[in-house]
């Protein structure tokens, strides 16, 4: 693996760059915790959904799919004219607007409930919070380490290695922290070993607009053969009778889709902290 040397010359902010790569594992990491923060507060919402909550739903829907995004619209493109659009695009646009409010309300009111806000005593709204609190920890620490392990490849090959063994000794300290299973460590471990190394090979070897799309890919890719392995292996143990053993459950598996799933979406829509080339 050749790790080239950083370029030192006019413009070069060190700080700029670092600031930029933690702001990419923060989103990298928030985009982890997300899809399990949700799935957890549409199930406290399905416990006490009504009819009034539905209208309430599509109300605020019409009002983001009608008005707030045709506005972010404008401010995204800065122009005030977005150009003519055919009547079928106007239709799937509004389509695509309204289901995207609709998720957002669901959203909204799967946090309020899992955050305690119908909860009146101050000690239950406390608790409620401190539950979410550590429920978003748990699954946006391990993708932050890791992720921000990447970018020391950028300074040459001790630094990726001590990071990445570091990051690897991070992931295993924080299942230990949260009394995870030794299946959820390892189940974790692994694939958080192999995106490591994916991560600051990519990165050491390249440095470029593509880099962290091919990244996404890649990141991707091993979570999936990962999870695909796994359940190979499972079906051929139980296919010799040893059902006492087993790498996932069913819910265990769908837990793990939706975090791999997150990271790797978190990966391929965070911000390229790759600097733009200034123009010729």
């Amino acid at each position: 693996m050749k790790y080239p040397a950083i370029r030192r010359g006019p413009g070069f902010l060190p700080a700029a760059h670092a600031i930029s790569g933690l702001a990419f594992a923060v989103w990298v990491a928030i985009c982890a915790a997300a899809p399990e923060l949700i799935w957890q507060g549409l199930l406290r919402v399905a416990q006490h959904f009504t009819l009034l909550s539905l209208y309430a739903i599509i109300l605020i829907g019409l009002v983001l799919a009608f008005f707030v995004e045709p506005i972010l619209e404008r401010v995204r493109n800065r122009r005030w004219d977005v150009g003519h659009q055919s009547d079928q695009s106007l239709i799937l646009t509004a389509a695509f607007a309204f289901a995207f409010g609709v998720a957002a309300v669901a959203l909204h009111e799967g946090l309020s409930a899992y955050l305690g806000a119908g909860e009146h005593a101050p000690d239950a709204r406390r608790e409620s919070l401190n539950q979410a609190v550590e429920l978003i920890l748990q699954w946006s620490l391990i993708p932050f380490a890791v992720t921000l392990s990447w970018f020391a490849a950028r300074l040459g090959r001790p630094a990726a290695w001590s990071a990445g063994a570091l990051a690897l000794a991070w992931c295993v300290a924080v299942g230990w922290f949260y009394e995870w299973s030794t299946r959820d460590i390892v189940v974790v471990a692994i694939p958080a070993l192999m995106v490591i190394v994916l991560g600051a090979n990519k990165i050491a070897t390249e440095w470029s607009d593509d880099t962290f799309r091919d990244l996404a890919f890649g990141v991707a890719v091993i979570f999936a053969g990962f999870i695909a392995a796994a359940l190979v292996s499972q079906g051929v143990v139980w296919a010799f009778g040893v059902r006492s053993w087993h790498i996932y459950t069913l819910a265990e598996l769908f837990e793990d889709i939706r975090f791999y799933g997150g990271w790797s979406l978190g990966v391929a829509i965070a911000p390229s902290p790759v600097p733009r080339s200034p123009p010729a």
